[in-house]
């Protein structure tokens, strides 16, 4: 069995998702993609926010951007990303690929690189995503710094084959009292997940010592 314990974890921690440099690039791309979604695609934007890890503050590093926003009145989805679609690639063919998928429009930047998932969700769902957001940022900061690191830990281990959310909500739902009891707990919950993708749990652990 693979031994963690709190000053290992401390140090990955100090580790990883420590560049400013980043954050500031991402800072901006975020005030960008805000005065867009306002000024260029003819909605009236009711709610805008940051989603995904990045505004929960669990994520190990920089790789993405989650933006969502809703509308008002609520518009068929379909019509709304097709426009961000063609208007994203109006705005930014010069300096971003400009990709849609049936959930989103990509917009990811190539130099700087930062990657924007800019996502259409009704009122009722945005409301519900934010909640979520907030309810994991009220979370005390070892249970921040866990998630954190067992997401480090699967991603470097299986992949995306385990979701960022999942992960969340095992520790959310846990009664660990320490990092290193909520690092274990969250990833033994998914031992069988892990197996069936041809690894180990000790394979996870490797990546936290």
């Amino acid at each position: 069995m693979v031994d963690i314990n709190n000053d290992k974890l401390r140090r990955i921690l100090n580790n990883i998702n420590q560049d400013k440099q980043m954050k500031d690039q991402y800072e901006s791309k975020w005030d960008r993609i805000v005065n867009f979604l306002h000024n260029n695609i003819g909605y009236k934007i009711a709610k805008v926010a940051k989603a995904g890890s990045g505004a929960k503050h669990t994520t190990y590093r920089k790789s993405d951007l989650d933006v969502i926003f809703c509308t008002s009145p609520n518009q068929n989805k379909k019509e709304v990303l097709d426009t961000i679609e063609d208007k994203a690639n109006s705005n930014f063919s010069q300096v971003a690929e400009v990709k849609k998928s049936s959930n989103a429009v990509h917009i990811n930047f190539h130099s700087p690189k930062c990657d924007i998932d800019v996502v259409y969700l009704t009122q009722k769902q945005f409301n519900k995503e934010y909640k979520a957001i907030k309810n994991v940022g009220r979370l005390p900061q070892f249970k921040q710094d866990a998630i954190k690191l067992v997401k480090y830990a699967i991603d470097k281990t299986v992949g995306k084959k385990i979701k960022s959310y999942e992960i969340e909500l095992s520790i959310i739902d846990s009664n660990c009292t320490s990092l290193v009891g909520c690092v274990n707990y969250s990833v033994h919950h998914f031992t069988g997940r892990v197996q069936k993708l041809g690894y180990s749990i000790d394979d996870v652990l490797n990546y936290l010592t």
